[in-house]
């Protein structure tokens, strides 16, 4: 008649061994997945610092350059959609990041973001992921500024792409909603002044993402 309460207490003592095991086991593991790290190094590849004291330069004291801003960060999902809209939106964005954000050294405002063209976004995921922040930034109204990524930069040309949009944000009675697309790429249009032909001398709105895309409105 003692059997049964034997069995009893034999199986409540297996078990608390083996509550014992699966919570040391946890432990372990936590401290493993927590260990199974190592430094970068530096924050930028070797062509993208190359092109960031290039951008420093080009830009006046006036603004800030931050590098690797998640794109959550800058932009998010419109008010007004449902529960499962808004956060299916905010996933598209939510693993994303751009190269570098040009922000009003004083307000810490974007005023506009900068992607470093490198072979890279050739490959169709990257042609794909372009295509998609091209139109999320343009929804959210902030210039997203495509630059080819080169060996070599003028400091000149960096701030004839940028310097439109540092002239809008300076001045008190700019309007966003002006902002344009490149109907050809979705790309922020600029505008440029023609220095040859016949044409020399007159404004016209040019793609950003010269020379990539040679898009240019008609005068």
């Amino acid at each position: 008649m003692e059997f049964p309460n034997l069995y009893l207490v034999v199986a409540v003592f297996v078990l608390l061994v083996l509550l014992i095991k699966a919570k040391t086991f946890k432990k372990r593991t936590l401290r493993q997945d927590s260990s199974n790290y190592q430094s970068t190094g530096a924050l930028f590849t070797a062509a993208e610092r190359s092109f960031y004291g290039v951008l420093t330069q080009a830009l006046k004291d006036e603004y800030v350059v931050f590098g690797k801003v998640r794109v959550a960060d800058i932009i998010k999902p419109q008010s007004g959609l449902s529960r499962s809209q808004w956060q299916q939106a905010f996933n598209k964005i939510s693993a994303k990041h751009i190269d570098f954000v040009i922000c009003d050294i004083n307000t810490l405002s974007v005023l506009c973001a900068v992607e470093l063209d490198d072979s890279s976004h050739q490959k169709d995921e990257r042609v794909k992921r372009d295509a998609f922040l091209s139109e999320a930034f343009t929804s959210a109204k902030i210039p997203l500024v495509k630059i080819g990524a080169r060996r070599a930069y003028l400091i000149s040309d960096i701030r004839n792409q940028l310097e439109a949009y540092m002239a809008t944000a300076e001045s008190p009675t700019s309007d966003t909603d002006d902002f344009q697309a490149c109907p050809k790429c979705g790309s922020a249009l600029i505008e440029r002044v023609a220095k040859r032909g016949k044409n020399q001398g007159e404004s016209f709105l040019g793609c950003s993402s010269y020379p990539k895309c040679r898009y240019m409105s008609e005068s």
